[in-house]
């Protein structure tokens, strides 16, 4: 079995570094080792975020609304029990609540009108698994889409506060979205590398943007620095002195 016929939970159970975990390095060994003790489990923006995914990746029919409040128990739980009867029991379906799923709506309508967004995902393939070195590091990756006819990557971001290219490149460059495009770029082969954007704020603005040389050279001096300390702090157990410049 080869790891891109593995199913999500075969792949979150595969014992690799991944981005996820390794750009925790880049603000501190303990941030990367309180994060594999506390993983993120998710919220409202990460529920929206899943749900855009699934939209844009053709996966409408997996995202579905909830018309219940949670708060009534008796009623919610006979809403899951009938939904679990029906065709709805894909391992990726979510479930969104009303309030997300009004916001999801307006979002859609911004997608359907950007005529870009249509262009890029093209002959693409998503959630395809892979493995590979990473820095001298092995590690395991999936990227959001991959045209493999002509090599490129997209990744897909949803952003309250990035409304333009600036925006998203401030928040791209402090998330370490560019260590991820260079991480991903080198694990699939790829030779280019796009954004789409979804803002989750009125008027939902969606873009496509190209990430250009500069900004792939700086998530490559990132990421091995990321790589470093992965070395240095978590395999080699050196002590930590933040703020100390190493020569």
């Amino acid at each position: 079995m080869t790891i891109e016929s593995l199913s999500d939970k075969e792949y979150r159970a595969l014992e690799l570094e991944s981005y996820s975990s390794l750009k925790y390095l880049l603000d501190s060994p303990a941030a990367y080792i309180y994060n594999k003790q506390n993983p993120f489990t998710g919220n409202d923006s990460t529920l929206l975020g899943t749900a855009v995914h699934h939209i844009l990746q053709g996966n409408s029919h997996l995202v579905i609304n909830c018309p219940i409040d949670k708060r009534k128990r008796k009623e919610y739980e006979e809403w899951l029990r009938m939904l679990q009867e029906t065709k709805h029991q894909e391992e990726e379906t979510i479930i969104v609540p009303n309030a997300i799923w009004q916001k999801l709506e307006q979002i859609k309508e911004s997608i359907e009108a950007n005529a870009n967004i249509k262009d890029v995902l093209y002959e693409c393939v998503f959630e395809i698994p892979k493995k590979g070195g990473y820095n001298g590091v092995v590690v395991k990756g999936k990227a959001d889409a991959f045209n493999p006819n002509c090599f490129r990557i997209i990744e897909i971001k949803t952003s309250s506060l990035a409304t333009d290219l600036t925006s998203f490149r401030e928040e791209a460059v402090d998330r370490h979205y560019d260590v991820q495009a260079d991480l991903y770029c080198k694990l699939y082969g790829a030779t280019s590398h796009m954004f789409i954007v979804v803002n989750t704020q009125p008027p939902f603005k969606v873009a496509v943007y190209k990430s250009g040389n500069a900004f792939l050279k700086g998530g490559a001096v990132k990421g091995a620095e990321m790589v470093r300390r992965y070395l240095k702090y978590i395999i080699n157990g050196e002590k930590y002195e933040p703020g100390i410049e190493e020569l």
